[in-house]
Parts: C-alpha cells; structure tokens; sequence
C-alpha cells in the first residue's frame, strides 16, 4: 500500500506546563502490567466511510488537524501516556514494586517522550481495504484481513520497552491518521500493553469521540474522568507483599503456573512437589510456525442478543456476558467446522479476563492500565462442537473466576 507521510510529531498534554511546577512523577506499575509487557501491543484501527459533499462538520471531524487539537485535550486527562514507560530499577530485599521485571512510568518532565501522532495519505480508496459497511451487514459477513497492511497503518517508531530493554525516549502511545484518496480515513492507535488493554484504550476513544464533538459544537467541553492508581490492585493482594519470605500458604497455590511455563521459576519454588492447577495449556502441540489467517465477522445486534438470550437461558448458568456467548458460539463452530464431533480428546481455548470485576473491592471500569489475565479452558471435543450446549458460555465465564480463586492471579 501507498502510503505518504504529510506531518510527524510528538503530541503532548495542554496542561504540561501545569504538571511541570508540580514536579516529576513517578509510579510504580501492578504486577498485572509487568506480565503485559509480554503480550502484543494495544492496537485498534477504525475505519470511517468518506462523508457526503453536503456533511461539512463530518469532514472537518475527521480532519487531520481538528483530530490533533482533540486529541492533545483529551491527553491532558491521560497525561501519564505520554511520559516514559521503563523498567524498575532491582534491588535485593526490597519491596513489591523493586523486584525483577517490575515497570514503572514517569510523567510531567521536560524528557517525556509524549505520544507519537502521524498524518499520512494514500491513493487508494477504502474500498481496496475492506468491503462497504451495507455489504458487510447485508451480503459478505465476513472479511478476510491476512493481508490487511495493518503495520504501513501505524507509525513505525518502537514503543518504549519493545524488546523489553529498550525505551529512553521511545512513546508509549502512537496514533496514525491516513487519509484515503476517496475521501475516506483510516484511524489507527498502537501502545505498549501495561499502560493500557483494551477496555482502557475504548475509554479514551470515548471521551475523544466526546471531547472533539464537543468542539465542533463549541459547547462545554465533557469533563473526563479517567482513574490511573495502580495501588489499588496491589491494595487488592492477599498476603504481605512486601514481606521479604513468600507466604507458603500462596506459594503452594500459585507455583503451579511455572510448572507449564518456558521461564525459570524461582528456587523457592520446589516444582517437583507441587502438580499443576487445572489443565494447562499444552504449548508444545502449537505450531508457531503455522501461517495465521484473521478474519473480521461481523454479528448484528439482533444475533448477539440471540445468543446471549439462549446462553442465559439455562437456569445452571450463572451471569453470562455477550461476549462469553459469542466466544462459545465461534468456539464450537470451530470445533464443529474441524469435524471433532466425535472426538473425546481435549481442545483448549486460551482466553483473556478482566480483573476489574473480580477482586475485592471491584476496579473502577474506568482504571488504567492491564488488569487482566490469561487462562486455558479444556473441555472434551465432542462437548463442545454444538452451539445449542447452553452450559458451554457459563463454562468460559466460571473458569476465569476459578482461576483467580486458585491463586493463579499473583
């Protein structure tokens, strides 16, 4: 794909200068974010249809530079994304926050690398990317997006801690605007993961979608709220975690996850004594070198409803989410479209969940941050090949829980 740079800058908030007079920041991050540093970026694209002749605020909205003045008032209300992601310093004996692996952001100094934010232009039409939306909702429900050119769609500057060294003055946030040739825009946000997953990225797009209407409209720009206090998951620990001895109690239930893990577990941890919690997930059968296919569904309002009506149905079922029922009903079209009906072996779904909702007291939704966590649900094949398996949905959703309660969340 063709695509020309018009401008590159580094972006940050209106109220820097305010924030210089209060000093430097710098904070220590959960446990949960230093485990993130691991996954992928937070990354997400929209992609918006050209608007009409006769629609002139639609196309200012979507301007390069009326996207720019917005975005850089909405990060005054993040203003920690745009400093500087990087590891803790290590020291032996100390507390939580000073052990290996442990990252920490600073903000609101002269150095703050702020938040990479490219315009660019291409002279391809939208239409060269996916199919219209009437198509998608209507015709082909599908899109195949393997050869999307996602990366020429985001800047190519690494984000801080990339490789997991690197970061001095690198950005933890990088936004891309390109314009299309049929007057269409392409949107696309990329950040290191501990700063932000995916829930905490779909706030700010809300209160930048809020901020930059509020503009257009020269009314009274929304008052946002975002929360960015890693203590609180840490308030939410078992156990003294800055005492210098683990707590046996939560060793024997937390060790078992370096039972199946490629990295090296601590001495303390006597793996030989202790088997796994649950089924892991057997990552020796991956094929890492298989080629990946992505594909975009889409499901209409009215079928997500469907099948979250059907999910609930079942009084054994406890509080289902939309989402567990759409991952259960692609899960066992999966199953079914491989032909393990008949299968008693196991297959296994790695799944994401939010930590937010289950510690004591919960997380505000609109926490900062990547209070999440990874877990494996096993079920034999022939369970769950059938889209009309009620329970299958309550399965997804307990299992997350019950892991927590095991102490697998550290």
């Amino acid at each position: 794909m063709d695509i020309k740079v018009i401008s590159q800058s580094r972006i940050f908030p209106e109220s820097r200068v305010d924030q210089s007079a209060s000093g430097v920041h710098n904070v220590p991050l959960t446990i949960t974010d230093a485990t993130a540093a691991q996954f992928s970026p937070t990354a997400a694209m929209w992609m918006f249809d050209p608007a009409t002749e006769i629609d002139s605020e639609a196309q200012t909205a979507l301007s390069p530079d009326q996207m720019k003045l917005s975005f850089q008032k909405t990060l005054s209300a993040y203003t920690q994304w745009a400093g500087q992601l990087h590891l803790s310093p290590y020291k032996a004996n100390g507390n939580h926050m000073q052990r290996l692996g442990r990252l920490s952001l600073s903000y609101g100094a002269a150095s703050d690398p702020g938040v990479e934010f490219v315009s660019a232009h291409s002279p391809s039409n939208l239409s060269a990317l996916v199919p219209s939306t009437k198509t998608r909702m209507t015709g082909l429900k599908w899109v195949d997006l393997t050869h999307l050119p996602s990366d020429e769609l985001l800047p190519l500057v690494p984000l801080a801690l990339h490789n997991m060294i690197d970061y001095a003055g690198l950005p933890g946030m990088m936004v891309q605007l390109t314009t299309l040739a049929c007057g269409s825009c392409v949107l696309a946000i990329k950040m290191a993961h501990p700063l932000a997953d995916a829930q905490a990225l779909m706030c700010f797009m809300h209160d930048w979608a809020a901020t930059n209407r509020a503009m257009l409209a020269s009314t009274l720009l929304p008052s946002l709220s975002p929360i960015f206090d890693p203590s609180l998951v840490d308030q939410a620990a078992t156990g003294d975690i800055d005492a210098l001895e683990p707590d046996q109690s939560l060793v024997q239930k937390g060790c078992s996850s370096w039972s199946t893990s490629a990295a090296k577990a601590p001495s303390i941890l006597d793996l030989k004594m202790i088997e796994p919690s649950g089924i892991p997930m057997p990552w020796s059968d991956c094929d890492t070198e298989a080629p990946i296919a992505q594909t975009l569904i889409h499901f209409r309002a009215d079928e997500i409803h469907n099948m979250w009506k059907h999910a609930s149905g079942n009084p054994e079922c406890s509080r289902i989410s939309r989402l567990d029922a759409i991952l259960a009903h692609i899960w066992a079209l999966i199953n079914r479209a491989r032909g393990l009906e008949h299968d008693t072996n196991l297959v296994h779904l790695d799944v994401t969940f939010g930590l937010r909702t289950c510690l004591s007291p919960p997380l505000p939704s609109t926490i900062l941050g990547s209070p999440v966590r990874l877990t494996s649900h096993a079920r034999p094949r022939i369970a769950v090949w059938d889209t009309s398996f009620q329970p299958l949905p309550n399965l997804i959703h307990s299992n997350g829980k019950s892991q927590l309660l095991h102490g697998r969340t550290v």
